[in-house]
């Protein structure tokens, strides 16, 4: 009886700490926030790709890849949701996701919070990433950008850009027109059948759109000098800045040190696809 007894109570304490450990590791998850990041339903390389609602499971892009990783840093469940880019900006601001993925200005404050140093500035240090925006035209063309005059030299016909991108509305402020397009390889396309002079669009994805059909885009070149040169964050809304403070500047602290201890692989790894 004695054994007996004893077996039941062993068997009972194993019960009961298998219950204490499920209900402290359903509180322990329960505690972490979720945190949805909207992006793009549109290939946009390096930092998504794939196109629809989908996340690819392989090389889904380095956004996705980053975050993931901060996922394992941070206490926070990470959701995916793809959409098209002005819903991304829609719910950012009524705080139906955490998150989107973009460059600084001043009308998207009031969508959610950028990173900031003391003194109330945007902090380029707390960014993700650094993208360039160049002008792409065909080898015989005498089209120019003029940094100084902030004018197109030798225009002739339309301009091409990227449908949402900062740079558009930047532009457009001097004055500049353009025929939108939901990618860089729409306009890549346009550009070689000679429906747009140029197309001003971020070097990462062009310059690897240019390398993947090297054949359909040979006649296309990058012009120098550079149009501009903008800084990348993680935007988050204010919803949930407001709520989780400390977890939103640990987000941007863990995505600083990323950059510099991976986001180079990264890159690497993606241009050799």
């Amino acid at each position: 009886m004695r054994n007996g007894t004893k077996t039941k109570r062993g068997a009972m304490q194993k019960l009961f700490i298998g219950i204490v450990i499920m209900m402290f590791s359903a509180s322990v998850y329960a505690e972490k926030p979720q945190f949805i990041f909207a992006y793009e339903d549109r290939e946009g390389f390096p930092a998504y790709l794939g196109n629809g609602q989908e996340v690819p499971k392989e090389n889904p892009g380095i956004d996705i890849e980053v975050l993931r990783l901060v996922e394992q840093r941070v206490p926070i469940t990470v959701i995916f949701k793809r959409m098209p880019w002005k819903r991304c900006l829609h719910e950012l601001g009524t705080g139906n996701v955490s998150a989107v993925e973009a460059s600084y200005k001043k009308e998207r404050e009031k969508l959610g919070v950028f990173p900031r140093k003391p003194n109330g500035s945007v902090d380029p240090s707390r960014r993700l990433t650094t993208e360039t925006y160049s002008l792409y035209v065909l080898k015989d063309s005498t089209l120019r950008w003029d940094p100084q005059s902030k004018r197109f030299i030798n225009l002739k016909g339309q301009l091409g850009a990227q449908l949402g991108y900062s740079i558009v509305g930047d532009l457009r402020k001097l004055g500049h027109s353009f025929d939108e397009s939901g990618s860089a390889f729409t306009n890549l396309k346009k550009l070689v059948l000679g429906r747009l002079d140029g197309i001003i669009t971020q070097e990462s994805q062009t310059g690897f759109y240019i390398k993947k059909h090297s054949k359909e885009f040979a006649s296309v070149v990058k012009t120098e000098p550079p149009l501009k040169t903008k800084p990348y964050y993680f935007i988050i809304s204010h919803q949930f800045a407001n709520k989780y403070p400390k977890i939103t500047h640990q987000i941007w602290d863990t995505v600083a040190e990323l950059r510099k201890t991976k986001l180079s692989a990264l890159y690497a790894r993606y241009y050799s696809l």
